[in-house]
């Protein structure tokens, strides 16, 4: 799926998940836009992005597990630094519908990336 800004585009997306997928992305993408007042979404690079003013965080779902893209490598390693249960390679924080991750987790890359998307280009 090519970009999109049609506000429908996440939405049809998840629709497309069987349950319990669909509610465990549905549930980040709340805690997300929850921590992201202001925040707007798009499908890009076939996923839903969550953007303030610059992307901030991906959702997607695999075969094997669920992703939340962090888009900055640093700050997924600096994540699983802080928190070693979590899974995952590069910039992606990979999570199972039965073992989702924790609000605080999301809360803290989001805020994370919202201070980054914050600093001069």
């Amino acid at each position: 799926m090519a970009t999109t800004n049609d506000p429908h585009a996440v939405d049809d997306y998840l629709a497309a998940l069987p349950e319990p997928r669909r509610a465990a992305l549905q549930r980040t993408r709340e805690i997300a836009l929850r921590a992201a007042p202001g925040a707007t979404e798009r499908v890009s690079y076939g996923i839903p992005i969550i953007r303030l003013g610059r992307d901030l965080i991906g959702l997607s779902a695999a075969a094997a597990h669920l992703s939340l893209h962090v888009m900055s490598p640093d700050l997924a390693a600096a994540t699983r630094a802080r928190h070693p249960e979590l899974r995952g390679t590069g910039a992606t924080i990979h999570f199972t519908e039965d073992d989702p991750l924790p609000d605080a987790v999301i809360d803290e890359i989001v805020t994370g990336r919202i201070a980054w998307s914050r600093r001069p280009s």
